[in-house]
């Protein structure tokens, strides 16, 4: 459907802005510059909706599809139907597409908040954590790690294909219900904590200033790691 653009729901290619009303946590003196990481990277998400944006004006499944990640994403079930109507009619204003665009691009249980000077981005693939997390936050983890793998299937059997088997998504859509309960929950980001991150130094060097310095996520030791008792 070649027609298919921003009046239709059609998320564009670069991501935009974060919302205004994040505030960054200021870390350190000078302070360390912080972003916000995605888990699950923006193109994934991004091509997930634009796949079923686009189909969910001829097909049934991906219309219930666009529902499911609607309700992810946080959208009431009364604005999301008026939402879906529109970019089916393609008569979405600019004002509701960049609603959508913030929703798609920052749902809180994909953001991790972190120095932006890191040497371990993943670029697009999943944004692994494992240190300094809680239980309720580990197991989010665990449900977007199962969330890529299923968004990843779908966005690989829908690109470029006029008609997609009607099997793909209900796939999907059972993909994001098994997740939704979880997911719904997570209506914060993860801020910053020192107990996720550490600075690199440099081999027998001088410790660098931490806003200069380049950052990676921690790994937890392994049990027995620094036993020396055997």
């Amino acid at each position: 459907m070649s027609d298919f653009d921003y009046r239709h729901g059609r998320c564009q290619a670069d991501r935009p802005a974060a919302p205004q009303s994040w505030a960054r946590t200021v870390w350190g003196t000078p302070p360390v510059q912080m972003t916000w990481h995605h888990v699950i990277p923006y193109s994934v998400l991004r091509d997930c909706w634009n796949a079923l944006a686009n189909h969910q004006r001829k097909n049934a499944k991906a219309k219930v599809s666009l529902q499911i990640y609607m309700r992810l994403l946080g959208f009431e079930n009364a604005p999301a139907k008026a939402l879906i109507k529109a970019m089916a009619d393609g008569a979405l204003d600019s004002g509701a597409q960049e609603r959508i665009e913030t929703a798609v691009a920052y749902p809180p249980w994909d953001i991790v908040e972190g120095p932006r000077k890191r040497a371990d981005d993943p670029e697009e693939e999943f944004d692994e954590y494992s240190a300094g997390l809680s239980a309720t936050e580990q197991n989010r983890h665990e449900k977007l790690r199962s969330l890529f793998r299923g968004l990843k299937v779908f966005n690989r059997a829908s690109e470029g294909v006029g008609e997609v088997d009607d099997r793909v998504f209900v796939k999907v859509a059972n993909d994001m219900f098994d997740v939704e309960r979880n997911l719904q929950k997570a209506e914060q980001v993860i801020k910053f904590r020192q107990s996720m991150w550490q600075m690199i130094e440099p081999p027998g060097g001088i410790p660098p200033v931490p806003a200069a310095a380049a950052w990676k996520k921690k790994r937890p030791l392994k049990p027995g790691a620094f036993d020396r008792s055997a």
